[in-house]
């Protein structure tokens, strides 16, 4: 029992230790440098908040983990970011060189004044080392993986890979999404589903159908189907899938009553045919 009470309290002392708040009084537009590793394996979580008494608060809860300087086997996770009218933190920053050299973890403060963090769940032997607000820099030699922060959640290794702004857009592969879901790269699917409109108003009595020669010197003009943008359009801006499935479904229909018609004269032509040849007999 005494020595499970002793278990117990040597991790309680561990973990009010790696608990620790580191405090100062910071500059706005700066980097500063808040822990470091030897170059070996650290992983730990850190949280960041500000005693700033005007123009807004923020708190910045993040993971960051890596490994003997490997860039590509970092793992960045922003956990948690929230503010009253200004942000204080924006960016965070792992600054490697080669696989034994130290590695320092920085922080980019944009308003000035009292701020602290305190580092927790350093899981590694060797692991993360606090050195409170020292002035950051890149030293020579070193390359920076830059975080941007200002997001409600983020994912990345040498960079930001996955993130949720805070309203809402999603990018995967882009760090700035102009979309609900923005992914720069191939997506697959076993199913998609698009809500659109039909295009069942070209079957409407008063639905104006070009002639086959208005289609003709259109296309001659302007090298592409009228009401369907131009190839150097759709590469520049993209395609609104909904709209370009209802384009192509109103081209099918149009095609549909130039073929209905086109019928029509060939029966036409047919009976002519029919009444010419019995004529001659």
């Amino acid at each position: 029992m005494k020595k499970l009470l002793f278990i117990f309290f040597i991790v309680l002392i561990s973990n009010v230790v790696n608990a620790q708040t580191n405090g100062a009084t910071v500059e706005a537009g700066k980097w500063y440098r808040i822990a470091q590793n030897s170059g070996n394996r650290a992983n730990a979580r850190f949280i960041l908040w500000d005693h700033i008494s005007s123009g807004g608060h923020s708190t910045l809860e993040f993971k960051i983990g890596t490994s003997y300087n490997y860039r590509n086997g970092i793992s960045f996770s922003l956990i948690n970011h929230n503010y009253y009218h200004q942000l204080t933190f924006t960016k965070v920053r792992v600054l490697n060189k080669d696989t034994y050299d130290p590695q320092y973890l920085e922080v980019y403060v944009v308003r000035s004044g009292n701020v602290n963090y305190s580092m927790l769940d350093n899981v590694q032997s060797y692991g993360w080392k606090a050195v409170g607000w020292s002035k950051g820099t890149i030293p020579s030699g070193y390359i920076s993986s830059e975080y941007d922060v200002n997001y409600l959640f983020a994912i990345g290794d040498s960079q930001n890979n996955f993130v949720i702004e805070r309203k809402g857009n999603v990018g995967i592969g882009i760090t700035n999404p102009n979309y609900r879901l923005d992914v720069s790269g191939t997506i697959r699917a076993q199913e998609l589903k698009v809500d659109m409109q039909g295009a069942d108003f070209v079957f409407e009595e008063d639905y104006q159908l070009r002639s086959l020669e208005e289609v003709e010197n259109f296309v001659q003009e302007n090298k592409h189907l009228p009401d369907v943008a131009p190839a150097k359009e759709m590469q520049k801006n993209g395609v609104n899938q909904s709209e370009m499935n209802q384009k192509l479904l109103q081209k099918i229909e149009e095609l549909t009553l130039y073929t209905i018609e086109q019928q029509k004269q060939l029966d036409k032509q047919s009976k002519l045919i029919e009444q010419l040849l019995s004529k001659q007999k």
